[in-house]
């Protein structure tokens, strides 16, 4: 049921102008659900049909509830002949006390009239440690009753913050550490910036995967957006995680004095910067017991080490290969290179390391293929190759395990294609001897005297100008044929409006909307041929999808920031590759 205030006059010429046009405009809010507890939320959305609204007003926070989150969307659509339209806003509303409370009206003002949706009244239930009992409605009063006594006042919650995370704070040295960094908000971060994390001490590697999920932080409900690190301590004694700075931008409830009516998109909110700092870790790195095998490195973790040898078979003179494959959760940094004992029956050869990595559940995991070449230094007979064993300490267990310690026995056969000494000097002896290649007719016939005398023949005036006037023929005709080039193509010179492909760059530079940059790369993709915007076709579409996306979207105040920058670039590139297409 939507009150409407205004003049018998506005009535009367919204009716005529319905009827005319056949089209019905309506304002609609609902909730998602009548009854909740005290720890959930409730969604009211508010469904805006066939009106343009100047500004949509509705209480962000009071003494009943608060509005974490808010979004909106846009609908568009044509049928027969008639357009029908919708702006959808959504508010997402978590209660501050148990009881009946009402969601105010919401205020929506378009051209001379105001409409008011009506109030909407939830009943809220507490949570028993073991069930939910529902409370008596005929006996509730209103949160701001007198009859109610006075409320206790609470420490106000922190609408965002941030801290560190760290699942080992007495680690060995060399071994794997988690750190996480995760941002509290309550639905109302819309940018951050943090700087390379610089940790002395550390190794420190950085997920690109960042995690967004909720969790409930003392007694409230948060969203959260994580980033993880991977750490590993370089030595061993006092190391300390230092308190990290993070600057944000936020969205804050505007003063509804400073409210723009004018503005469209997040009337009621505003961009505020907010520096959040993180808390210090202290980290007490243990050294490794004693005990340490001769040939263990440092490496700290899980670790599988299988050593296969395809052949046990090889010709004298041909390489044998060895192929390793290490699979662990540790610094593969710390293995040893070396897979094979020195001999003087064999040479060896070491290829490179082929390592693939993966982070999986907030730990690192890696698997590395290696090959060794041997060849070996007899003509025939048993070949012996010993591999080294690599040594890990599991920090689990806290001992020193050993891996794969092989021994391989290989047969040597005569190679009849090997080369010796004696053919060797033979070879040698055929390409040093002369060779005598006679034409079997001469092509041309120089005389001596104008060879021995090449330096003396004098440049004649008439042949230098000849030459001169020839590169200037050639310079002109490949100018000549650039500049038709470009004429004859529409896109580097559209000369049907006097505009360049750097005035459209120039413009998509100065603008200062998402929705202006869009325009501007439709009006140039108008005067592309057919052909060349199929070529670019999907990337155009991707482009008009993704920027309607933010100029619908409450987060993106229409493009400003980062995002504003990155529409420009994606833009600029669109329209060079426009202007390039076949």
């Amino acid at each position: 049921m939507i009150k409407i205030r205004s003049s018998l006059i506005a009535l009367v010429l919204l009716c005529i102008g319905t009827a005319s046009f056949a089209v019905t405009s309506k304002i609609e809010a609902l909730v998602d659900t009548r009854t909740i507890k005290l720890n959930e939320v409730v969604t009211l959305t508010v469904a805006i049909y066939n009106l343009d609204p100047e500004f949509v007003h509705f209480a962000q926070d009071t003494a009943d509830y608060t509005v974490t989150a808010t979004s909106s969307s846009k609908s568009f659509r044509l049928v027969n002949g008639k357009s029908d339209k919708s702006i959808t806003y959504k508010y997402v509303i978590k209660p501050k006390h148990p009881g009946i409370i009402t969601i105010p009206s919401v205020k929506v003002k378009s051209g001379p009239l105001t409409y008011d949706t009506d109030p909407v009244a939830i009943t809220v239930n507490t949570v028993s440690p073991v069930n939910s009992v529902p409370v008596k409605q005929a006996t509730s009063l209103p949160h701001n009753s007198a009859a109610t006594k006075k409320p206790v006042a609470k420490k106000k919650e922190q609408d965002i913050f941030a801290k560190f995370e760290l699942n080992n704070d007495k680690p060995y040295t060399n071994e794997q550490m988690n750190l996480k960094l995760k941002i509290y908000h309550k639905g109302n971060l819309r940018t951050l910036n943090l700087q390379p994390l610089q940790l002395d001490n550390f190794i420190v590697e950085r997920d690109n995967k960042a995690k967004e999920y909720q969790e409930v932080f003392n007694r409230s409900e948060y969203y959260i957006y994580e980033i993880d690190f991977i750490l590993y301590p370089a030595k061993a004694g006092t190391s300390i995680i230092p308190a990290t700075a993070i600057d944000t931008v936020i969205l804050e409830d505007r003063d509804m004095r400073q409210v723009d009516p004018f503005k469209f998109m997040n009337p009621f909110l505003v961009e505020k910067k907010r520096q959040l700092l993180t808390q210090a870790i202290t980290v007490e790195v243990q050294n490794f017991p004693p005990g340490a095998p001769k040939d263990f490195t440092g490496y700290v973790g899980e670790l599988a080490v299988i050593h296969s040898l395809k052949e046990a078979t090889v010709k004298s003179g041909d390489a044998i290969s060895l192929e390793t494959q290490i699979n662990g959760d540790g610094n593969s940094a710390a293995l040893s290179p070396e897979m094979v004992y020195e001999s003087k029956q064999y040479s060896i050869f070491g290829d490179k390391e082929n390592l693939v990595a993966e982070i999986v559940n907030n730990r690192k995991y890696f698997e590395a293929t290696r090959t060794t070449a041997i060849i070996a230094n007899k003509d025939k007979g048993k070949l012996s190759i010993k591999t080294k064993p690599l040594i890990s300490f599991n920090p689990k267990t806290k001992k020193y395990e050993t891996h794969s310690k092989n021994k391989f026995e290989v047969d040597v056969i005569a190679n009849p294609n090997a080369l010796k000494a004696t053919d060797t000097v033979l070879e040698n002896q055929d390409l040093i001897k002369p060779k005598t290649i006679k034409p079997s007719k001469t092509l041309f016939t120089v005389p001596v005297s104008e060879i021995l005398n090449h330096k003396k023949q004098p440049v004649k005036n008439r042949d230098l100008v000849l030459l001169i006037i020839f590169i200037n023929l050639i310079a002109f005709c490949f100018k000549a044929y650039k500049y038709l080039k470009g004429f004859a193509d529409p896109i580097k010179n559209l000369a049907s409006n006097g505009q360049s492909i750097s005035s459209y760059i120039k413009k998509t530079k100065n603008a200062e909307k998402v929705s202006d940059i869009s325009i501007i790369l439709k009006e140039f993709a108008a005067k592309v041929k057919a052909n060349k915007q199929a070529e670019v076709g999907t990337k155009l579409n991707d482009f008009f999808e993704e920027s309607d996306k933010a100029n619908y979207s409450v987060q993106t105040n229409n493009g400003s920031g980062e995002q504003l920058e990155y529409f420009r670039t994606k833009a600029i590139n669109l329209i060079k590759e426009l202007a390039n297409a076949r």
